[in-house]
């Protein structure tokens, strides 16, 4: 994730005509690193702690509640309006994404 961003950047500033800026580049690639290791974190640390479906809930439930909180702060910080719609809708969606790769897991005995 930390690799494409910065590839990301980098290309975009290169597209625009603009000197890339690498240093901004590695900035945003650590910020991604750092922040997929923490959210990859909220679903699974469950499965320290408890077992079979209590574990399997509490992650989803987790995961949700991530996900709620994810779509308000990027309202708030980004000036959007109606925080708590796109709360909802951030939560409905990622929890269709949440869904999905459950039904897969299932498919696919995994």
């Amino acid at each position: 994730m930390g690799i494409g961003s910065f590839l990301t950047e980098e290309t975009t500033e290169e597209m625009a005509g603009e000197i890339p800026h690498t240093l901004e580049s590695i900035k945003g690639a650590c910020t991604m690193l750092v922040s997929y290791c923490l959210a990859g974190l909220l679903p699974l640390s469950p499965y320290i702690f408890l077992v079979g479906q209590t574990a399997i809930s509490t992650s989803i439930a987790l995961s949700l509640l991530g996900l709620m909180i994810l779509g308000y702060a990027t309202s708030i910080f980004y000036g959007r309006p109606h925080p708590y719609k796109r709360a909802i809708k951030m939560m409905l969606l990622g929890g269709v994404a949440v869904l999905v790769g459950m039904l897969i897991g299932k498919l696919f005995h995994l």
